[in-house]
C-alpha cells in the first residue's frame, strides 16, 4: 500500500499538531492508535485514513472487548480534524476464541464473514463526521491475526512461487 503519513504509536495530539495548521485542542493526550496511516487518492486532495489497533495474544475477553472500542476513540478525531477525508478504515487485530465469535456475532450491525478457518467481523459507521460536519464512511473490521496471515499468504502466493522458481 502506497501511503502519505504513517505513525506508529504516535499520539494523535501530536498527529493534528503535524498535518493541521490549527489543531484543536479537544483531543485528549492519551490516545494512541497503534499504527495510523494516511494516503491520498490519486489527482485528489481527498484522504483515506487507516488506524489499526493491535491487541496481545493474550488479552482477556474484556481488554480485546475493549480495544474496539479505542479504535473508535482513536478514529472519531481524527475525522473531525480534516475536511477532506474520504473515508476511515480500522482494524482490530486480535485472538478471537469462540466466546467473543458468539458475542460479536449476536451485536447489532457486526456482519459476520470467514476467511477459511478464521471469522472476520465487519461494522460499518457512518455517523462519524468531519470537520465540515460531512458524514465519512467508516468501515471496522475485527479480526484474528490468522486471518491476516492467511490472506496475505493467499494474495502473495503466485509472487512466492515465481521467485522460488527462478533459480
Amino acid at each position: 500500500m502506497t501511503y502519505t503519513k504513517a505513525y506508529s504509536d504516535t499520539k494523535i495530539k501530536k498527529i493534528k499538531d503535524q498535518e493541521v495548521e490549527n489543531p484543536e485542542e479537544h483531543v485528549a493526550d492519551n490516545n494512541e492508535p497503534d499504527l495510523t496511516i494516511f494516503y491520498n487518492q490519486v489527482g485528489t486532495s481527498l484522504k483515506d485514513i487507516v488506524v489499526i489497533e493491535f491487541k496481545s495474544l493474550n488479552a482477556t475477553e474484556l481488554q480485546n472487548g475493549v480495544s474496539i472500542y479505542e479504535l473508535s476513540r482513536n478514529i472519531d478525531p481524527l475525522i473531525e480534524t480534516f475536511d477532506d477525508v474520504r473515508v476511515a478504515y480500522g482494524y482490530v487485530i486480535m485472538n478471537i476464541n469462540d466466546k467473543l465469535t458468539r458475542g460479536l456475532s449476536r451485536q447489532s450491525g457486526v456482519r459476520t464473514f470467514s476467511h477459511g478457518d478464521y471469522p472476520v467481523f465487519y461494522v460499518y459507521n457512518d455517523n462519524l463526521k468531519d470537520k465540515n460536519n460531512n458524514p465519512v464512511p467508516t468501515h471496522i473490521y475485527i479480526m484474528p491475526a490468522e486471518a491476516v496471515c492467511k490472506d496475505a499468504e493467499s494474495r502473495n502466493k503466485t509472487f512466492l512461487e515465481i521467485l522460488k522458481n527462478c533459480n
